[in-house]
C-alpha cells in the first residue's frame, strides 16, 4: 500500500491598514509569541516569526487537514481579537 506524505510549508505576510495604528515596539515580542501560539494551537508549526510595526512575516508549515485560506483567517481572527484586549491603543 501506497503512503502519502504532505508539507505545506508557506510565507505569510500581514499588513496594518495603512489608517490603523502600528504595533508598538514594546507590544511586538508579545503579538509574535501570541501568532506563534495560535499556529501551533491550530495544528501548524511556527518557523520564524517577524517583522516591524506595519507588517508581520510568518514562515509556518500548514496543517494537511486545513486550507490554506482556513489556517490564514484562523491566525488573523485569533490575534486581531486578541491584540484588541492587549492596550486601548488598538482598540480602533
Amino acid at each position: 500500500m501506497a503512503n502519502s506524505y504532505v508539507k505545506n510549508d508557506v510565507h505569510i505576510i500581514f499588513h496594518v491598514k495603512s489608517t490603523s495604528v502600528k504595533i508598538r515596539k514594546e507590544d511586538f515580542q508579545p503579538v509574535v509569541q501570541y501568532i506563534g501560539g495560535t499556529i501551533k494551537g491550530i495544528g501548524g508549526t511556527p518557523f520564524i516569526i517577524g517583522g516591524t510595526g506595519d507588517h508581520i512575516h510568518i514562515l509556518t508549515s500548514v496543517p494537511p487537514t486545513r486550507t490554506l485560506s482556513v489556517f490564514v483567517q484562523n491566525i488573523k481572527a485569533e490575534c486581531s481579537r486578541w491584540i484588541k484586549t492587549l492596550d486601548v491603543h488598538y482598540r480602533h
